[in-house]
């Protein structure tokens, strides 16, 4: 079935009680999505399943996708069908939730997509090779509360800072139920029990923090981080990035002198080695050559013959360094069936 036998039209784009938000207990919040699917004859595709990819894209509609979910649904006997965006099967986008999603820049746009089943099976049909562009249309409105929720999470309990003397920089000077500025430095002595830094933690300037301090953000020092004594990373799963290199596992950090940021290497170059490794199983081989990244006549070479059963004859072999090439050459005096096993170094 062609694309054209199962193309749709949108009778109505309609996003219901745009700012609801479901907060029962383990369900996913969402956005409500309705519409209407019409086949090319403009009659209702009614009880038909369908496949739906819903993509809130930045901007416009060629924007950066940041959430892509596909839902499966069936139209009722009036050709709708529903589904709550938030609530599908994941597959890109920057986002991992629309709850994470910065709603209030109100710069964003849904693109739907959507292939319909054939009523009679097809043959090696797959509804990822029928999806149908309906456009993209921009929310006119924030379509979710994720700062009403995140507010609904704050326990009763939490910890409240209050003000009672010493408002030195601060205006206004007396209680306010609106904004509290401050002008100047902030001290909080004693009362600490449970506090944590949980906000972004500028560092430009020089200063003295006393204390175990608990960052749960972005921790940003312009001019470095100098410590003075030991410094412990514990329970950490996120590789350590120098200039946005995370390295490979088993990777050393290796300093560059002054004026230069540290560099992850293998621990194989650190040891000079520049080739090291176990070839296939050879079969009445006559020779065999091993490639070498800046091959040079100083480069220290061994080689080992490996039979692969017994008894089988070893035959005696010698070896060309081929430098122009970047390889070394062994060479049997005799078909050789097994493997060879060589270290290269430096």
């Amino acid at each position: 079935m062609t694309k054209a036998n199962q193309f749709i039209y949108f009778i109505a784009f309609i996003l219901l009680l745009i700012t609801k938000v479901d907060l029962v207990l383990a369900q996913q919040p969402g956005i409500h999505f309705e519409a209407i699917a019409r086949d090319r004859n403009n009659n209702p595709a009614k009880d038909r399943r369908i496949y739906i990819k819903a993509s809130i894209l930045q901007g416009a509609a060629a924007g950066l996708p940041v959430f892509i979910e596909e839902h499966r649904s069936r139209t009722n006997s009036e050709g709708i069908f529903q589904i709550i965006i938030g609530n599908g099967t994941r597959v890109g986008g920057t986002y991992a939730s629309i709850l994470n999603i910065p709603w209030r820049t109100l710069n964003y746009s849904l693109k739907i997509q959507v292939a319909i089943e054939p009523i009679a099976n097809v043959v090696n049909w797959n509804y990822q090779n029928e999806w149908i562009d309906l456009g993209a249309s921009p929310f006119g409105l924030v379509p979710y509360a994720g700062t009403a929720l995140m507010a609904e999470q704050v326990a009763a309990s939490a910890a409240v800072l209050s003000f009672s003397g010493g408002t030195t920089g601060l205006s206004p000077t007396t209680a306010s139920q609106g904004n509290v500025v401050l002008g100047g430095i902030l001290g909080i002595a004693n009362g600490g029990t449970g506090s944590s830094v949980k906000n972004f933690v500028d560092l430009s300037t020089q200063q003295q923090v006393g204390g175990e301090k608990s960052f749960l953000q972005s921790l940003q020092a312009n001019a470095g981080i100098m410590v003075a004594g030991s410094l412990s990373l514990q329970g950490n799963s996120t590789p350590l990035l120098i200039d946005n290199q995370s390295g490979s596992s088993g990777d050393l950090l290796v300093s560059r002198g002054a004026g230069f940021s540290p560099q992850w290497v293998s621990a194989q170059s650190v040891l000079g080695v520049k080739s090291k490794s176990r070839s296939v199983v050879l079969t009445a081989a006559e020779v065999f050559f091993i490639p070498v990244n800046g091959l040079d006549s100083n480069d220290g070479i061994s080689v080992l013959m490996e039979v692969d059963a017994v008894p089988r004859p070893v035959p005696n072999y010698y070896i060309y360094r081929d430098i122009p090439n970047n390889r070394v050459e062994v060479h049997f005096t005799a078909p050789f069936t097994g493997f060879v096993t060589w270290v290269i170094v430096d």
